[in-house]
């Protein structure tokens, strides 16, 4: 009805795979969530066979999406924004799954975007960016005004798209992103700032992830060597970083654990 009234308009898709309980494509065969402990390697390559079951899913869904937009005529000039929720760990940090920690396979997800007419097709950037930024981006391309409250950024800045337009200018410096995570009365919170990152985690933790972490992603991206005391100045300093940016944000404060009834 929008399109026939010359009106925009905007669709929200939630596909919710692939999350756990992983399903095979033939829809029968499913692998549901079992302590690590208690699962042989077979069991942990079933299931790592099945989570990409479910990423092919997603693919044919996301494709007949675009094809259906096509068919209508409404591709050429839409924004496409395709994005991960969250990461799935299996097993890199000895678990699986999502929610639980804050190192990079939980983090780090896809995200793509196809601009009306097709501008900037293929071009990808090498730097980090944040979720935060996505609806920024979307009202800065849709030319809308942002709200005051907003802290993200489009990702399409000045630097950025001269960069884009010239990839022997100076690449723009890569914002830090953060995470935080509050589950079972533990707050796990995290500052990227490549090469280094930072955690900080209260104890409790059910996964055990150390109390306070360093990890340098450029020599060690598995997040396997904590060098915690072992950074000089560095550690302070992201801590001091990212405590100063959840002081002044309203997205990242994190409520104290209220008691239930």
């Amino acid at each position: 009805a929008n399109r026939r009234a010359g009106n925009r308009y905007m669709a929200w898709i939630h596909l919710a795979e692939p999350s756990l309980p992983y399903v095979a494509e033939d829809g029968r065969a499913v692998v549901q969530h079992r302590s690590p402990a208690e699962m042989n390697a077979q069991a942990r390559d079933k299931a790592r066979l099945a989570y990409g079951a479910e990423v092919r899913v997603v693919d044919r869904a996301v494709r007949e999406l675009m094809d259906w937009l096509d068919q209508h005529g409404a591709l050429e000039d839409a924004l496409v924004v395709l994005v991960g929720t969250q990461g799935e760990e299996l097993f890199e940090h000895g678990g699986w799954g999502h929610g639980d920690t804050v190192y990079d396979e939980q983090l780090r997800t896809p995200l793509i975007m196809k601009l009306p007419g097709g501008r900037l097709a293929g071009r990808q950037v090498p730097w980090q960016v944040s979720t935060i930024d996505i609806a920024p981006t979307i009202l800065a391309v849709t030319g809308t005004a942002q709200p005051e409250p907003w802290e993200g950024q489009s990702l399409l800045d000045p630097d950025t798209l001269a960069w884009l337009a010239d990839p022997e200018s100076p690449q723009p410096k890569a914002r830090p992103a953060v995470a935080q995570l509050h589950r079972h009365g533990v707050v796990m919170e995290a500052y990227r700032a490549p090469p280094w990152k930072l955690v900080r985690a209260r104890s409790g933790s059910t996964r055990g992830v150390p109390t306070r972490a360093i990890f340098n992603l450029e020599s060690d991206p598995a997040e396997r060597v904590n060098l915690a005391g072992q950074t000089g100045a560095r550690e302070p300093q992201l801590s001091r970083e990212l405590r100063e940016r959840l002081a002044r944000s309203m997205s990242w404060r994190t409520l104290p654990v209220v008691a239930r009834p």
